[in-house]
């Protein structure tokens, strides 16, 4: 033990990590699984601000021994709160996705998500360069969140947008592409926002792959359920830039919830039509853990109804309005006087005339979506701004730009054989 000490100590000084690497997987193969207690010992003897590469290793390969889980929680959150952020970006990011999935995974079995939460932020904070990046430890964070249901914390690290996916600098792979757009969903469904939870799955579904997999499979379920939730149709194809594999077959294997859309898609499917297809596949939509939101679905569908009689009548008769929904009169008012109070509709009923009067949402409403709409726009320029800087500034592009040029480049070939000539 003595001499791995050693040996860390030399080849963290020297700067060689490649070595430092191949020495801690041969020297602890076998070990921290007949002795996990060395895990604690080596790490006590190493500074964790200086040798944080050697810490993340040892941490990763202890992963797979018989360590305790409040042991190696305790030792994950030490290493979190004080390591070296340059000793893990490019040198062992794809270790460093490793322990954090490794100590997710004690979060959830000894069912304390609410510890991890601050640590995998804290983490968070310090792996990545801007709030633009995205980490391995994005996933594990959300994940948690979702688990403790603290939607509104995940919310604040979703509403940054990803603008940089660095493999190579933070070790992310698209697996935690997927499940950091996946998890989002599930956090906006939470929060009932669904027009954000269908661009966070849309994004999942687009993710680099080049086969379907479990994650994007259920993301696609959920969201259809949530296009039909928000607009009541599903959008007609996937965006262009979806993986072709994945668009191929994908709709084969969620093909109840197509089944399901299309119902969505005839003008005449009564609540009646929907409610005993639901019952119908029931299990399915249970076991895909959707059936509250296939049951949202079917709620929408009749606000989606209204919302189309609104488009075209200022005002209407009760039993006019029930005769188009073909539902009777007493449940059309019921579920009319539900969505009034739910704020879902402007309409009113009048009940000395049993007519109902549908009147324009306040203008204030409108005012403070085309806000919301333009402040995205100016942040999006000013990233793209920012964004074409750093490459016009950046040595890549400068040399490419130099060597289309002949003079410049005939000019800064003369430099160096000067400098040549002089030594």
């Amino acid at each position: 033990m003595d001499v791995l000490l050693q040996n860390i100590q030399l080849s963290t000084k020297k700067g060689d990590y490649g070595s430092l690497r191949k020495m801690i997987d041969e020297s602890t193969e076998d070990v921290f699984g007949k002795h996990p207690e060395y895990v604690g010992v080596l790490l006590e003897n190493l500074e964790l601000d200086k040798y944080t590469a050697a810490w993340c290793h040892i941490l990763s390969r202890a992963c797979g021994g018989k360590v305790k889980s409040q042991t190696y929680m305790d030792q994950v959150e030490v290493f979190f709160a004080g390591m070296a952020a340059d000793q893990v970006r490019g040198v062992c990011a794809d270790r460093f996705g490793i322990v954090s999935k490794k100590y997710t995974e004690m979060c959830r079995e000894t069912k304390s998500p609410g510890r991890g939460i601050p640590h995998l932020l804290h983490g968070i904070q310090k792996i990545r360069k801007t709030p633009a990046d995205l980490t391995p430890l994005h996933p594990d964070y959300v994940c948690l969140c979702l688990l403790q249901k603290q939607y509104n914390q995940a919310k604040d690290l979703l509403e940054r947008t990803i603008l940089n996916v660095e493999p190579k600098q933070t070790g992310v792979l698209p697996v935690h592409m997927m499940l950091y757009y996946y998890y989002g969903g599930m956090v906006y469904i939470g929060l009932k926002d669904f027009k954000r939870a269908t661009e966070m799955l849309e994004t999942c579904l687009c993710a680099p792959s080049s086969c379907l997999t479990a994650i994007t499979l259920e993301a696609f379920k959920k969201y259809v359920l949530c296009s039909l939730i928000e607009t009541g149709k599903m959008p007609l194809n996937l965006p262009k830039h979806c993986p072709s594999q994945v668009v191929k077959v994908i709709r084969r294997y969620s093909q109840v919830y197509m089944d399901f859309a299309g119902l969505f898609k005839k003008k005449d499917s009564t609540q009646e039509e929907l409610n005993e297809f639901l019952e119908a596949h029931k299990e399915g939509f249970k076991a895909d853990k959707n059936y509250g939101l296939a049951k949202q679905a079917v709620v929408s569908h009749l606000r989606i109804v209204v919302g189309r009689v609104e488009a075209v009548f200022s005002a209407l008769p009760l039993a006019e309005l029930a005769k188009k929904l073909k539902m009777p009169v007493a449940e059309t008012e019921k579920c009319l006087l539900t969505m009034i109070r739910n704020n879902v509709t402007t309409a009113r009923i009048d009940r000395t005339t049993q007519m109902v009067h549908f009147t324009a949402p306040p203008l204030a409403s409108y005012t403070r979506e085309i806000i919301d709409e333009l402040e995205k726009l100016k942040r999006l320029t000013e990233t793209i701004k920012q964004e074409n800087h750093n490459v016009k500034c950046s040595k890549e592009y400068i040399i490419k730009e130099m060597n289309k040029d002949p003079a410049m480049k005939e000019y800064f070939s003369s430099q160096k054989t000067k400098k040549v000539s002089r030594l």
